[in-house]
This record gives structure tokens, sequence and C-alpha cells, in this order.
């Protein structure tokens, strides 16, 4: 559940007009649940995220990482793909969930091949990082991870902005819950 309180700050108790400015504050509660207080022109604006939904968490729920089969000064984080093998991930990803615009996320049927893919779409700022990195390591490795499993990687063949796919759904119905899943993490672990 996340909720959202609005709170006007225009007045003092006194009845005299307050300046207002940005604040932003992260509160950690003891539930480990987190709040993120903003105060901002006359409002404070409070966004409590549940522990699975934390914005720490949500940030390492999806990421795109560069990846190669042996370790190097940039690809230092080892991590396993579905299959058991070992890989080697670049620290930092290149975009995150928090880099997603979730109310674009689709399903559509694959067009190379048979089955569904699920449509990501990274914002503006994810998207140039995504191009950045992409066009500076054409021929390597790219991989989606998801809770902090490799589920797909790719070479990369061309520059990649803010549209990518999450291939391999052999029915609507799995692309539809990864999807689903993507769009809103609090509904559980992710399928497949």
């Amino acid at each position: 559940m996340n909720a959202t309180i609005s709170v006007d700050t225009s007045k003092s108790r006194n009845g005299n007009s307050k300046r207002s400015r940005a604040v932003p504050l992260c509160v950690v509660l003891a539930s480990a649940a987190c709040v993120v207080v903003t105060a901002c022109k006359k409002q404070v604006i409070y966004r409590v995220y549940p522990p699975a939904t934390s914005p720490a968490a949500l940030a390492t729920l999806l990421e795109v990482v560069g990846v190669r089969d042996s370790p190097s000064k940039e690809y230092d984080l080892e991590i396993r793909d579905r299959d058991g093998r070992t890989w080697y991930r670049t620290r930092d990803p290149i975009v995150n969930w928090l880099d997603l615009d979730t109310r674009k996320i689709r399903v559509e049927k694959a067009a190379d091949e048979e089955g569904f893919v699920v449509v990501l779409v990274a914002s503006e700022q994810g998207g140039d990082r995504m191009v950045t990195w992409t066009m500076s390591h054409m021929g390597e490795r790219l991989a989606i991870c998801v809770d902090g499993t490799i589920h797909q990687s790719a070479t990369i063949n061309a520059a990649i902005r803010t549209n990518f796919c999450f291939s391999g759904f052999d029915t609507e119905h799995e692309a539809t819950r990864m999807a689903d899943y993507f769009r809103n993490p609090a509904s559980g672990k992710p399928p497949g």
C-alpha cells in the first residue's frame, strides 16, 4: 500500500505566511517501511513505502547491467543466471526500476520469434544513460537482472535509448504476469 498525504504549510499558527523551500527527507521506520517526505511550495508530501517497495529495494528489483564471463576492473561483481552460470556484472546498473516509466510497460507479440515480450520504457534520464553506455560498449553483453538474478542477456548490436524488451515468454499470460510485477512490485515475488 502506498499512501500520499498532503499538508498545507502556507500559513503559520499565527496566520502569517511562511516561506516554503524544498526539503527532501527519508525516514526509515522501525517496521522497515520507508517514508519519503518532500516539503515544497505550500505543501508537504509524505509517501509511505512498505518494506518490499522502499526506494532502495525498488532500485534493485530490476537492473540493466553490463555482463562478462570473466572478471575485470569494470566487471567485478559476481552474479548468476537462472541456470546457475556465473557472470561478472558492472558495479553500477545502467538503469534500474526507479528509472522506468511504469505507466508505459506493456506486453507485445514478439516480432522476430514466437512468444511475447514485455516492453520496458526508461525515463528520459535513464534513456540518456542507456544510449551513452550501449554506444560505447557495442559487441558486449547487456543483461536484465530481476531480484539479483540474470533473467536475460544479449549482445549489444545497436544503441538502445528508452525502449527495451524482456523476451522469452511462451504465453501472453506469463508476459502479463511479469509486466504486472514490474508495474506493482508489492504484488509479490517475480513470476518464473
